[in-house]
């Protein structure tokens, strides 16, 4: 290679390098204004019992003292939340606990959990474009396909806060970059690398042991293919399978917590993710209340919701990527990229066929299967592929700004809603889709909502349950806002409130809560992103 040659390439990494800086700080731009959902303390308390587990079964003092006189956590394998563990958090962990011997930390802590979450969401972009250069070794096609990832909406202001669901996508998304660079290798750095981070997905949650379960499938079957079968690549598999195993056992403590339960735990958690009893309550979809207990979704609620949710020219791009790699066979003009493409296919097509044919409970819009949607972004990818590589240029030039006009009409939405992002929905949905599919079932918007209109009526007095979303985010309020801001729950207080002529307000969330049309109820203003009513308030 000259040198001309090299400062090229040097130039195309900075430049690589400048859009990826530029794109993490566009996303933590907004998350000062991330809010708190309502299953951050839970998910607090299980990284905390996590913790707790390693220190008595390990007997380090200094962690057991921690948890002296605090009666409200128990070891995990005595929890009920012991399903999904918290490994990628157990460092975010020490640091809370920490904080906590402080009182005015709780605004602190939220902030330094959200960006925790937000560094490992942006991890899974980073890699996604790793993998999409893995498979396709071209920087625009990888390139456009990062971006379609970082910019959808809905998975965007997920990646703010989620420490569930956008984390094990992006785990998802490692663990398939090196599960390529295994299967094409077959060498033992890449297997050691890939049962890694297999054990971190299956610690988090068992979908991680589902793909794992694939990639080891393919690299058998790719080895029969290509009938490459000797005791090294044997043994590369099985060190990736070991290693998965144990990375798994040591990152969770629920299973050796009280003896080893390694099969129980199993059988345990695969029950537990299907079916889910803890959780029946109250679905809105196409307008019709759901409880799964009486009358569970319908079996189309996973693929529509997800073709509502997600950006149209993604899914248009995934559903021509199965025609292609058919064209493509028939022409015999497959390479490596596509001897992949049914990898990427299955791992996707199980879990929402299943969904459709069993209808396990499924709530939350479909975050529990954000895990599927890395692959779904390689194959929109793939189209792109085809479409800009080997074409006549004006046709690529043509495409790729079609491309980048669509991508980046998503990146203005965003820019311009941030957190509210997570109402959005495209034109299937046919306009505000208030009071028919959820918005913001998180409450996560509360935050900003409750310093907007303190920074408009200064002091308010705002109706709370004590369970809400109005409360949690209260709390992690700065303190000149939590000064203003009163909180009242009954008749009687509001009534009291409104005699001493005081303006009190309600935040109603369509999400859970019927829209009470009565002639004597009040709308103060409406809060709206994307076209969709994700939040009105309300005033006594």
């Amino acid at each position: 290679m000259g040198d001309t040659q090299k400062m090229t390439e040097q130039k195309k990494r900075y430049t690589i390098l400048g859009i990826f800086v530029a794109m993490f700080l566009f996303g933590a731009f907004f998350l000062r204004e991330t809010g708190v959902y309502f299953d951050e303390h839970s998910e607090e308390e299980i990284l905390y019992m996590n913790i707790l587990q390693y220190g008595e079964t390990l007997r380090i003092s200094k962690i057991t003292n921690w948890f002296e006189g605090k009666d409200e956590y128990h070891p995990i394998c005595e929890s009920i939340e012991k399903d999904h563990g918290s490994a990628l958090y157990y460092l975010c962990g020490l640091v809370l606990m920490k904080l906590d011997q402080h009182s005015d930390a709780t605004e602190l802590k939220s902030e330094i959990w959200h960006a925790y979450t937000y560094a490992l969401f942006f991890l899974g972009v980073i890699y996604m474009y790793r993998l999409l250069w893995e498979l396709f070794r071209n920087r625009k096609t990888a390139l456009l396909g990062t971006f379609m990832l970082f910019l959808t909406p809905r998975i965007f202001a997920d990646g703010l806060y989620n420490n569930k669901d956008t984390v094990l996508m992006s785990l998802i998304i490692v663990m398939l970059f090196y599960g390529i660079r295994f299967i094409k290798c077959r060498d033992f750095l890449n297997a050691c690398l890939l049962g890694i981070c297999a054990g971190f997905c299956s610690n988090l949650k068992i979908s991680g042991i589902y793909v794992f379960a694939l990639i080891g499938g393919f690299y058998l079957l790719k080895l029969s293919i290509d009938k490459k079968w000797s005791m090294r690549t044997f043994l590369a598999g099985l060190t990736a399978a070991i290693i998965g195993f144990l990375c798994y056992l040591a990152l969770t403590p629920a299973i050796w917590g009280r003896g080893f339960q390694l099969r129980e735990f199993l059988l345990w958690n695969l029950t537990n993710s299907t079916e889910f009893s803890r959780m029946d309550g109250r679905v809105l979809f196409d307008g019709i209340w759901y409880v799964h207990s009486e009358n569970p979704l319908p079996w189309y609620y996973l693929p529509k919701l997800i073709a509502l949710t997600i950006p149209v020219y993604l899914s248009v791009l995934l559903w021509c990527s199965i025609g292609i790699w058919i064209y493509k066979g028939r022409k015999f003009q497959w390479n490596s990229a596509d001897g992949f493409y049914p990898l990427f296919v299955l791992i996707p097509g199980i879990p929402v066929l299943v969904a459709m044919l069993c209808s396990p409970n499924l709530y939350n819009g479909w975050r529990h299967m954000y895990f599927i949607y890395g692959p779904m972004i390689v194959l929109a990818t793939y189209t792109v592929e085809y479409l800009i590589r080997g074409k006549q240029s004006h046709v690529s030039q043509i495409v790729t700004a079609i491309l980048v006009v669509l991508i980046a009409s998503n990146g203005v939405g965003i820019a311009l809603t941030g957190q509210s992002s997570c109402a959005y929905t495209n034109i299937l949905a046919g306009g505000d889709a208030c009071g028919r599919y959820e918005m913001d079932y998180y409450g996560v918007t509360t935050r900003k909502i409750l310093i907007s209109l303190v920074d408009r009526y200064d002091e308010i007095w705002i109706k709370s349950d004590g369970s809400g979303a109005v409360i949690v985010n209260y709390y992690t309020l700065p303190t000149e806002y939590r000064g203003k801001i009163h909180l009242v729950s009954s008749e009687e207080e509001i009534c009291n409130a409104r005699e001493q002529g005081k303006m009190v307000i309600g935040c109603v969330n369509p999400t859970y809560d019927v829209l009470p049309e009565r002639e004597d109820v009040t709308w103060l203003e409406d809060w709206k992103a994307w076209g969709n009513t994700y939040m009105r308030i309300r005033r006594y």
